[in-house]
């Protein structure tokens, strides 16, 4: 009689064992096509150019951007103003970048030392001319920042100013 039991346990326990293993197999193959997102989210990223440093940057519910921000070249930057915008080749549309002295978003002075780290807030990203970018808590858009600056040097003939404008850094950012 003990023989009958021990073998009735094991038919038990190898028919469930299958079960299980099966759900899973299953439950391993829709994680792994991406059926469950476990929690994964996109991050905050900057990328910045040289001399550029970029770092902390953060898209908040009040749908502007704060980040700190720093310039390497030797030479000091005068005169910085500073545009956000999520379109991706500005330089063709100048109408998209409204740019603003680096004072209104939190900085001391306008001007950047070489090797001056800088923490700038309140930086809306225009999709237009006149219209910034608004998101709902988690989305993920990507947007560039652009300097223009006076870098000191003797202007060229018949300008006024040297006014220089650079690609500072491409961000990625998620709604928080």
């Amino acid at each position: 009689m003990d023989k009958s039991k021990a073998q009735s346990a094991m038919e038990y326990i190898m028919t469930y064992g299958w079960a299980v293993a099966l759900v899973g197999i299953a439950l391993a193959v829709l994680i792994l096509y991406g059926v469950f997102s476990l929690g994964t989210t996109a991050q905050q990223a900057c990328f910045s150019q040289h001399p550029y440093y970029c770092q902390n940057p953060v898209f908040g519910v009040t749908n502007t951007l704060s980040l700190s921000l720093a310039e390497n070249s030797g030479s000091p930057y005068f005169d910085v103003k500073l545009a956000c915008t999520t379109s991706t080749n500005p330089v063709t549309n100048p109408q998209l970048l409204t740019y603003k002295d680096i004072k209104t978003f939190g900085a001391s002075s306008n001007a950047i030392n070489s090797g001056q780290k800088i923490s700038l807030y309140g930086i809306p990203c225009y999709t237009s001319a006149v219209s910034t970018y608004s998101g709902k808590i988690g989305s993920s858009f990507s947007a560039t920042i652009w300097i223009t600056y006076d870098n000191g040097a003797i202007p060229a003939y018949g300008s006024s100013t040297p006014i220089l404008v650079s690609k500072v850094a491409t961000l990625n950012l998620v709604v928080t």
